[in-house]
């Protein structure tokens, strides 16, 4: 692994840890005062970073990017009373 995709690796893992505290809060008690253009642009931003994985090879930036997605699309649709 180059230092380039070491350093893809890393800026993933402090995306999850940024995305964590949010999602955690979404789904214990929904979606109530989550702004959703926000948390959109979010996941437009992780499906972008996955796509860019996608197209260099990069194993780190697919698996970290495609969950952080699939959690950003899931979460907002699945809100609770």
């Amino acid at each position: 692994m180059n230092l380039v995709a070491i350093f893809g690796t890393l800026a993933a893992l402090v995306t999850v840890v940024q995305f964590a505290p949010q999602a955690i809060k979404v789904h214990r008690t929904g979606t109530a005062g989550v702004s959703v253009g926000t948390w959109s642009l979010f996941t437009v931003t992780m499906a972008s970073w996955l796509s860019y994985g996608v197209v260099t090879h990069q194993l780190s930036l697919i698996l970290v990017n495609l969950v952080v997605s699939a959690a950003g699309v899931v979460h907002p649709r699945s809100s609770r009373p």
